[in-house]
């Protein structure tokens, strides 16, 4: 297949194939969009296939590749080092001289030519016979020796010595032909590349010799002489000279497997910190399995394989939180070394245990919930055996110098894990005092805010205070739109994320306005963040958004393929803002206050008619410098000579239309994993398209819009008829807590 080619893999036929026999599969991320790649891998696991997210684990994989160098390249940018494996050569025995084949026979007499026996003395043969697949001899038998059996059945492949060395790469065209054919065709054909995995080569330097005096010099690697054939009389068969010859071969130039598993692992970076470390292996005595309690009944969504999250319920506060926790840990190292497969693999495991009812008891019931591999069943066997509940891959993030500083730098507003690691690798910080004094004029405006506010950003919120600020901002937009409760219910304000979903703090507050006239709503966010920036509730404005109001508030149209990449969780209004309260012990008069006492001295309005967010083009200078707050036409205000000892929050705002204020609550109350998921499943089982701001058509129909919401009266029927013609059904945020 080429790049271009699209993937088709059935959405709701039954399994077609049964690929349970499979050896663990490995689908290779290569020119495959993030939702390709789920397909591939949900319709491998719909047909029982072993799938790791783990390579080096790994003796299929799936791709969309056909040359054999690329095939080598890619296992080899994931860590894993091979060589190619080729079929032994086939040969003949020598026929007898010319003049001696004249004694022997007449002639006239015809000389009956034997067809010469092929012994395969490469892996692929054996390979294909231990797992089921058609040979590769170019269509010829091959011919079995008396002391050797059948091919081992399919049915009886489970039984068969497991086999680590080998990995076979296979264009993933291989997957969609079997399940179109109802049948799993041989591999043979569409094998790319088949080779041994082997250790690391050495580097020149590595390669060392001692001699009998014990001086040590660079060795010369040299390719002795095959053993010499035998003399005539003294017959020997291929398979004879190929173990003559393996015994005689020249030292491997690699590194034995078990060797280099006791060097240190060092990253491209050069940090030992970066390693991977492995869960340790699980080994239950005799004992422990006879005194393992029994299973309790499986729920539902693990009994049928369901791997949405958006489908299944996972509670604020699961029954088994604490191994969440540290599985969170790892997943936080895995998005601070770039591992994306990874960050998504873990996400997938902790939203499923976040939603099993049961506190585990065994590995064996890990590996029972769908999304949870072997790794996270060691991981489990780990965290269970620790004396203090921790694993020592979590542990790295705290510990560990190189992590805990890349976590310090990526929990900065506005600095992602690239960011993070440039921050430490290049330009060598260590802290935050560092970013200050060597690097602060470099820094975009966001991170200058995110680093003079770092300590105040990272401390939660309280609901009480969320509560307080949401009704704050809900009286500045009535105000700005005066004459918006003509229809008894004016303009609403929804509190939504973590809040919604009950945490007692929250990281941000977010909020949606709405008003069921669109005229409201057109814009409001402008003028709702031009009042609050008035009074001095909004120091910063970091974002400001008005993507809807410029498409006439509609639903963001489908764009096929042309967008492919920029996928987007929202595209309503919104604001992001840094919130403080103005009031404090000791502060000036407020604001409305002062502009009364002018206005009545002067007989007119000291503002202007339309104020406009005037911080967007404010800036912090200097980390310690006091912020400036562009008045426009606002009087000189009394300045307090006192600072104002109330936290900076972050704020964001979003507005809505009430056509889909339905799907703008149910995109903004759900955690990430079940906001990803919604949006898989609308793709997987309906073809269509959902975001925050409404439900579009996919292929075929022109982009139309699906309206699921009309016959709501509330913004709260409005959520659950969206969940119901989504067909995820009804789940309350409390519920939506996949981590």
């Amino acid at each position: 297949m080429t790049a271009s080619d699209t993937l088709d893999f059935p959405n709701r036929e039954p399994i077609l194939i049964d690929l349970k026999l499979f050896p663990s599969t490995f689908v290779l991320p290569t020119h495959l969009t993030l939702e390709e790649l789920h397909e591939v891998e949900e319709s491998l696991t719909a047909c029982g296939a072993s799938v790791t997210y783990d390579v080096t684990e790994a003796r299929l994989v799936l791709g969309k590749l056909s040359q054999k160098k690329r095939a080598a390249l890619e296992l080899r940018a994931r860590g894993v080092w091979t060589e190619e494996i080729t079929p032994g050569p086939v040969e003949t025995p020598d026929p007898p001289p010319l003049k001696r084949r004249r004694l022997d026979k007449p002639a006239n007499a015809v000389e009956a030519v034997k067809e010469p026996q092929i012994v395969d003395l490469g892996l692929e043969s054996e390979l294909d016979e231990e797992d089921g697949f058609d040979g590769s001899n170019n269509g010829q038998k091959r011919i079995l020796k008396p002391s050797e059996t059948a091919p081992v059945p399919r049915s009886i492949l489970s039984l068969s010595p497991p086999r680590n060395s080998d990995i076979r790469v296979v264009k993933l065209e291989w997957l969609r032909e079997s399940l179109a054919a109802r049948s799993c065709l041989p591999l043979t054909s569409f094998t790319v590349y088949h080779a041994n995995k082997i250790s690391r080569p050495e580097t020149p330097k590595e390669t060392k010799s001692v001699s009998v005096l014990g001086s040590e010099h660079d060795s010369v690697v040299s390719t002795p002489q095959s053993p010499s054939r035998q003399r005539d009389g003294e017959p020997q068969g291929i398979l004879e000279r190929a173990k003559a010859d393996a015994a005689t071969a020249p030292r491997s130039r690699f590194v034995p497997a078990a060797e280099r598993s006791r060097r240190p692992r060092i990253s491209q970076d050069g940090s030992p910190s970066s390693k991977k470390v492995r869960p340790k292996l699980y080994r239950q005595t005799t004992s422990e399995h006879e005194q393992a309690a029994p299973l309790p009944p499986a729920p539902d969504w693990v009994r049928d394989n369901v791997i949405y999250a958006c489908l299944r319920s996972a509670p604020l506060h699961p029954p088994n939180e604490e191994f969440i926790n540290q599985l969170l840990k790892v997943k936080r190292i895995r998005e601070l070394t770039l591992d994306d497969i990874g960050v998504r693999a873990y996400s997938t495991s902790i939203a499923a245990i976040a939603a099993y009812p049961y506190p585990l008891q065994t590995p064996e019931e890990v590996l029972t919930i769908p999304g949870c591999e072997t790794r996270i069943a060691n991981w489990f066997a780990e965290w269970k055996q620790s004396p203090d509940g921790s694993l020592e891959a979590a542990n790295q993030l705290d510990t560990d110098p190189v992590y805990s500083t890349l976590n310090l730098f990526y929990n900065i507003w506005g600095i992602g894990a690239k960011s993070a690691r440039d921050f430490y690798y290049h330009r060598q910080w260590r802290d935050l005092d560092d970013v200050v004094e060597q690097g602060w004029d470099s820094l975009s405006r966001v991170q200058q805010i995110g680093v003079k506010y770092y300590d105040e950003f990272m401390e939660g919120i309280p609901r009480t205070e969320v509560e307080y600020i949401a009704k704050v901002v809900l009286e500045h937009a009535r105000r700005v739109r005066p004459g918006s409760d003509y229809d008894g219910k004016g303009i609403e304000c929804i509190i939504v994320g973590g809040y919604r979903r009950g945490k007692e703090r929250s990281g941000d507050v977010d909020m949606i306005l709405s008003h069921r006239d669109e005229a409201v709503t057109h814009n409001l966010v402008y003028d709702v963040v031009a009042s609050l920036e008035q009074e001095g509730w909004i120091t910063h404005t970091l974002a400001l958004h008005l993507t809807n109001s410029l498409r006439d508030q509609q639903p963001l149209p489908y764009r096929g393929e042309t967008a492919r990449g920029k996928h987007h969780f929202d595209t309503l209004d919104k604001a992001l803002v840094v919130w403080q309260d103005p009031h404090f012990e000791g502060s000036c008069p407020s604001t409305e206050s002062v502009l009364e006492e002018v206005e009545g001295e002067t007989g007119e309005s000291g503002t202007s008619a339309q104020p406009t967010p005037s911080n967007l083009e404010n800036d912090t200078n200097t980390p310690t410098g006091q912020d400036t707050q562009a008045s426009g036409n606002t009087p000189n205000l009394p300045v307090s000579t006192k600072r104002n000892p109330n936290l900076h929050r972050r704020v964001d705002i979003i507005v809505s239309p009430w056509r889909s204020i339905g799907c703008a609550v149910l995109g903004w109350s759900g955690e990430t994993t079940f906001e990803r998921d919604l949006r898989r499943y609308a793709k997987k089982m309906h073809n269509w398209k959902f975001d925050s701001s409404g439900i579009r058509a996919r292929e075929g129909s022109g982009g139309r819009v699906i309206d699921l919401e009309s016959k709501g009266e509330t913004w709260q029927e409005r959520e659950r008829l969206v969940m119901e013609g989504l067909g995820v059904g009804w789940r309350p945020p409390e519920e939506r807590c996949t981590r």
